[in-house]
């Protein structure tokens, strides 16, 4: 009787010289970008067939845990900035919550040679059939994700009713319109983002003592500001930076004359 088909590697290349992927990430999200990268190829190398479901929450929450980020927000920033370097595949991401990259996966070709049957897993697929079923296909198998009518009335109920006791809903509505307004393709927060952002506000007010207006006139401002409006993305780094922002925006607007040379 034959061995089962192996379809994980004990170890990957890691070059002493890098391309764009890591200069980007490091450049842009500094160590705890680098860290968050290296751990997940560390575990697409350890997961059969290559790639990470994370619809399924003990996987997701286990790679936010294993790659050390702050938090769920973070990890889904650093992987939407991998997506948009060409890191990470992005169909599979937004449709399914799936982790896969086509460059790692070319990386592991000369060692699956050496194994007996020198194929590599397959790249998972997303087929749309007439009767509305979307399937996901992997080496692995089948597995099937039926979305029916009531379903989708449950989560949307379950939304409506998170929004319902976010005490600070209306902020964190305004902070995403204004953003929609000058970046339509913006990616919008999970609600479990959703409520980390409303505990943030949350600090911002009852810790650091900030009105709500005031909260509302800082994201109006920074939203149509050419250098913050991208650069804060989340109720986090508008605390982090709160004072800064608000700071330039009480700052007289310098002439550009010779005497500023």
């Amino acid at each position: 009787m034959g061995r089962n088909k192996k379809d994980t590697v004990d170890y990957f290349p890691h070059y002493c010289q890098h391309g764009r992927t890591m200069h980007s990430i490091k450049r842009r999200c500094g160590a705890e970008g680098y860290a968050f990268w290296f751990c997940l190829l560390e575990l697409l190398g350890n997961s059969a067939g290559h790639f990470i479901d994370c619809n399924d929450k003990n996987s997701w929450i286990y790679l936010v845990e294993y790659s050390m980020v702050a938090d769920e927000e973070k990890a889904e920033e650093i992987i939407n900035f991998l997506i948009d370097l060409g890191a990470l595949d992005e169909k599979l991401w937004k449709k399914k919550k799936i982790l896969w990259s086509d460059n790692f996966a070319d990386r592991l070709g000369g060692l699956y040679k050496r194994r007996n049957d020198g194929s590599l897993p397959e790249k998972p697929t997303l087929k749309h059939k007439k009767d509305d079923k979307c399937i996901h296909k992997s080496n692995l198998g089948d597995i099937s994700d039926v979305i029916n009518p009531q379903s989708k009335v449950k989560e949307s109920k379950e939304k409506e009713s998170k929004r319902e006791n976010r005490p600070n809903e209306e902020i964190i509505q305004f902070f995403i319109k204004s953003i929609l307004d000058w970046k339509p393709n913006w990616k919008k927060p999970t609600e479990s983002i959703l409520d980390q952002w409303d505990n943030d506000i949350r600090k911002m007010i009852d810790i650091d003592k900030r009105g709500r207006p005031e909260i509302i006139e800082v994201i109006k401002w920074l939203t149509q500001d050419s250098f913050w409006q991208r650069t804060i993305f989340s109720a986090r780094n508008l605390r982090k930076h709160f004072d800064m922002i608000q700071g330039q925006m009480t700052e007289p607007v310098k002439k550009t004359t010779v005497e500023n040379y």
